[in-house]
């Protein structure tokens, strides 16, 4: 296959996977060819440069994911063809984090703001202009999460997807935010296959390819299997993104919406975490009883192994954002175990641009608030620095009538206790120390008395 070396950037930049020392950059180009990468510390001026060259195979796209960057650093970055730039929505703007909750040096020294949402169509796109995405680039977020049905492509098939994608990259206000503020995404039904769809989609790995060439997420190096879970570390807390796609399957016998492998990895991620908040992405609510639900009659039993699994190893702070409902919704789950105060808030939030559904009497006895009222939707999570008693901040935003409801919780409601650390674990260690030097000064006390 010939390459021109003349091809330019015909879609991105798209920003993902942004870390202390490290970004993920996407691109394509107009055909096969070499594009370049040049990465410019903007006080130190070091510069980075990568090459590459894009594939027919791949759809002429390409991930740069580049490493070796300062930690807490400003950076500026153009991505250009045959040495030349070929115009503005080829170059952005970035600044890595601060060292994460594995590193050494503090962990965060202020709020962290997540914006997330579901649902919108590339018809719709092509219609309303994505004028909801320059509100939300106008909140100025650290990170943006979407949970799935974006784009709508359903039975479409490999080419049909690919174009489905790039609506919303030839979109200038998606271009904007992608240029600027890392994106994150997993997909449900209609970005996968078809309406309410489980693992038996015929045209799955089609979708597995498309995802994996357009979207730049992390990368998962625990995942020995197929699929798109995976997690990210944003300051104190870790995100793990779910597939309840791939594995999924609706059977009377034998039902599964994770599988075993993406299970085990969720709950002993869960175990392991050090982060203050522990956020499981879904693209199905947990106070969803439909056939692809958490709660519906394939998987309600796993949604329980959930919950045991929390309990059993006393998880603290743990919280589920969620799609799918084209409504917005906030539920509050009690797990009897070991705290009553344990418990796990689902916020699912949709549409960014869609129809509604109202909504009917369900779970009324989890629901916090409902609202099904606008078509055109996004929330936010603002998660305080650990040196703050606040948890979190829930707000849903309508792009035309701005913050609707905020809704706050305490660390307490999510069962954190900061003044120990990040964890109960943590708390754990420290408290037997205490109690150790306690006993050694007794025993030392009282053998000094007897020799006297």
């Amino acid at each position: 296959m010939s390459m021109n070396v003349q091809a330019s950037i015909s879609h991105g930049p798209v920003l993902g996977d942004l870390s202390e020392k490290g970004i993920a950059i996407w691109v394509r180009t107009t055909e096969p060819g070499i594009v370049n990468l040049q990465i410019v510390a903007r006080e130190s001026k070091e510069l980075i440069e990568r090459q590459a060259t894009t594939v027919a195979l791949n759809d002429n796209t390409h991930i740069f994911r580049v490493s070796g960057l300062r930690e807490n650093t400003d950076y500026e970055y153009k991505a250009f063809s045959a040495g030349q730039s070929v115009g503005e929505n080829v170059t952005g703007r970035f600044k890595t984090l601060g060292a994460n909750i594995k590193g050494t040096s503090n962990r965060t020294k202020g709020d962290t703001t997540i914006i997330f949402g579901s649902c919108y169509s590339q018809g719709l796109m092509k219609r309303e202009k994505g004028q909801i995405f320059k509100k939300i680039l106008e909140e100025g977020p650290d990170a943006v999460i979407i949970l799935g049905d974006v784009p709508y492509s359903d039975d479409d098939d490999l080419e049909t997807r690919r174009d489905n994608h790039k609506v919303f990259r030839e979109n200038p206000y998606f271009s904007a935010l992608s240029a600027s503020v890392p994106l994150y995404a997993i997909w449900d039904d209609h970005d996968f296959g078809t309406d309410n769809v489980d693992s038996t989609f015929s045209l799955k790995d089609e979708s597995l390819k498309v995802f994996t060439e357009y979207w730049p997420n992390p990368l998962n190096e625990n995942r020995q299997e197929k699929g798109i879970y995976t997690s990210f570390i944003i300051n104190n807390i870790e995100v793990f993104m779910l597939d309840t796609r791939y594995h999924s399957l609706q059977s009377e016998n034998a039902p599964q919406l994770l599988g075993e492998k993406q299970f085990s990895w969720l709950c002993n991620g869960l175990k392991s975490s050090q982060a203050t908040y522990k956020v499981i992405a879904s693209g199905v609510p947990l106070a969803s009883d439909r056939v692809d639900g958490w709660s519906g009659k394939y998987y309600e039993s796993e949604k329980e192994r959930l919950f045991s699994c929390i309990n059993e190893n006393e998880i603290s702070g743990v919280l589920m954002i969620s799609g799918d409902m084209h409504r917005t919704e906030v539920h509050q789950f009690k797990l009897n175990g070991w705290t009553s105060a344990n418990t796990i808030y689902d916020f699912s939030s949709s549409p960014f641009k869609s129809r509604i559904i109202k909504r009917e009497d369900w779970f009324e006895s989890s629901l916090v608030y409902s609202y099904d009222e606008e078509d055109s939707l996004y929330s936010e999570l603002v998660f305080a620095a650990n040196d703050k008693p606040v948890g979190i901040e829930f707000t849903l935003i309508s792009p035309t009538q701005n913050r609707l409801k905020t809704i706050s919780l305490t660390d307490k409601d999510l069962n954190i206790n900061k003044a120990f650390g990040e964890n109960n674990n943590v708390a754990i260690v420290i408290l037997l120390g205490l109690l150790s030097i306690i006993l050694a000064g007794t025993l030392y006390r009282g053998r000094y008395v007897r020799k006297s």
